[in-house]
Formats: C-alpha cells, structure tokens, sequence
C-alpha cells in the first residue's frame, strides 16, 4: 500500500472499474485458505472466480472493495467475506487492513468489531446524522435518485461524506462510527 500501483480496467466502459494485481493475490490467498478449510463448499469472487459444487454453502469474497481508493494511495478499503447457506447469509467479515479493524457479524448471533460488541448510532435527528452515499457506476438511474436523495439530505442539512468503499461505510455503520449509507442499484 502506498506505492505506486499499476491498474487496469476491467472492461472498457466510460467509467473505470479497476483491478489491480493486489485484487488478485488477496483474492487467491483467500480462496486457497477457504478451499482447504472447506472442500465442498463453493466459492464466488468478484474478480471472475465461481466454483459451483453441490454444496449448501457458499463463500463469497471481495478481495478490494475500493480498489480506486487502494490503487492511489487512499486509505479507505476493506476485504469483505461472507458465507451463505442455502442462499441465506449466515456470516459476514469486513477487514480494514489499515485501521486494525475486524467487523464480522453471524446472523442471529450479533456484530463485533475486534471481539467487542457493536451496536448502530443512537443518533435520532436527521440534521445530527454523518452519513455516507454510493455511487453505481455506469447507472443513470442510480445517478439520478443518488441526486435526489442528496438534494433532500442536504437541504436537513446532514454531513455527507463519498468513501470509495460500501463495505467499509457498512462496518463503521454497524459500529455507530457512521449514522447512516445511502446507495442505490449496488451488488
């Protein structure tokens, strides 16, 4: 992190959306982690791996999430798991390398950030909220309702704040750190 990384983009759309080879190598040491802790399961990653087996569990994985913000030297990334059994998600891990930070959340079983419990904001009025937003690339509609719903939040008026990272708003959420994220049409 921090020194000059060479991108490329996916595919040749109007807006970029890179992988670098750091996408890579986290994304295979995962998966060979998962893979030889659980052989049957089947694993999904963003960067073009889906290795369906007969399985009820799948894992899915995000090696960057904010590959544009760890490309140019921002520190605002995650790597995000999550485990899903017969299609319902049961575990979720978001890691913020740079912080120390380990969020992960078992469903029914609660949300911790490095071993302690964490709970949302108590924050009650809108014009008090810090919240974040998320941006769909190549999404016209997003573009236009992400406007609309910045015109409103800003007219209360609420901090906004664009990370580069969903995951790492949703973690510091879940935490309280942040009030709320708005995003439209994301994966």
């Amino acid at each position: 992190f921090g020194k000059k990384i060479r991108s490329k983009d996916k595919k040749a759309h109007l807006t970029a959306n890179f992988v670098t080879k750091y996408d890579l190598f986290v994304q295979k040491t995962i998966l060979d982690v998962l893979s030889q802790a659980f052989p049957s399961h089947s694993l999904l990653a963003e960067e073009g791996i889906n290795f369906l087996k007969e399985s009820d569990y799948q894992w899915i994985i995000d090696p960057i999430d904010g590959t544009t913000n760890f490309s140019r030297g921002v520190p605002n990334f995650a790597t995000t798991i999550a485990l899903s059994h017969k299609n319902d998600t049961v575990l979720g891990v978001i890691a913020l390398p740079l912080q120390n930070e380990i969020y992960w959340a078992t469903k029914r079983g609660g949300a911790y950030l490095n071993g302690r419990a964490i709970k949302v904001s108590a924050t009650k009025k809108v014009i008090q909220a810090l919240i974040t937003m998320g941006i769909a690339r190549r999404n016209p509609a997003s573009l236009a309702l992400l406007t609309k719903t910045f015109q409103s939040l800003n007219y209360a008026p609420t901090k906004i704040r664009i990370s580069g990272s969903i995951a790492s708003d949703l973690a510091r959420t879940a935490a309280g750190k942040l009030d709320g994220v708005v995003f439209h049409y994301m994966n």
